[in-house]
């Protein structure tokens, strides 16, 4: 059996970090199911133990997607954080943190959906421009991120990180014209 996509951006990549029951039978009563994934019809069915036992995908907290993310295990941190914001979508940090772990795994359109997420949530916040404007650089669009830069610059004006942020990257926007 194949799960649907998520409208939380659980990719499969992230799904390998949930534990799974092969299950026969009805899925009622699956709360996690009904939230994000969907079970295609078929001989037997493949549940989220998560859905059958206490819940550990949502036991997973920030802490735990930040201990993954100094250990260098990104699936697992992004899986930490992805059931964060299904838990708390209003958790401006863990979309953030998961934008970071999408954006060093060169999931460029991910991260950058995360961090935009972020900043609805959290609109004034420099770190989140920045994460935004890295992004959009590392992708290409140089002007989009000098763009992100002056936003951040509006609340940390004396910042020297972001002004040589914004040298850099209007440099590299410079040399490649």
């Amino acid at each position: 059996d194949q799960l649907s996509p998520s409208p939380f951006n659980l990719d499969p990549a992230t799904m390998n970090h949930f534990s799974f029951l092969n299950l026969h039978g009805g899925l009622s009563g699956c709360g996690f199911i009904r939230r994000g994934f969907s079970i295609r019809r078929g001989v037997s069915r493949t549940l989220l133990l998560a859905c059958t036992v206490s819940v550990p995908v949502f036991a997973m907290s920030l802490d735990d997607g930040l201990a993954a993310k100094k250990d260098g295990d990104f699936p697992r941190s992004e899986a930490a954080f992805s059931a964060v914001i299904l838990t708390e979508p209003k958790n401006a940090q863990a979309w953030a943190e998961r934008a970071t772990v999408r954006a060093w795994q060169n999931n460029y359109d991910a991260a950058i959906a995360d961090w935009r997420q972020a900043l609805v949530l959290s609109p004034t916040n420099a770190d989140f421009h920045t994460g935004l404007a890295r992004v959009l650089n590392w992708k290409g669009d140089r002007s989009a991120a000098l763009s992100e830069i002056d936003r951040a610059l509006l609340t940390k004006p004396r910042d020297p990180e972001l002004w040589q942020l914004k040298g850099d990257i209007a440099r590299a926007d410079h040399n490649r014209a």
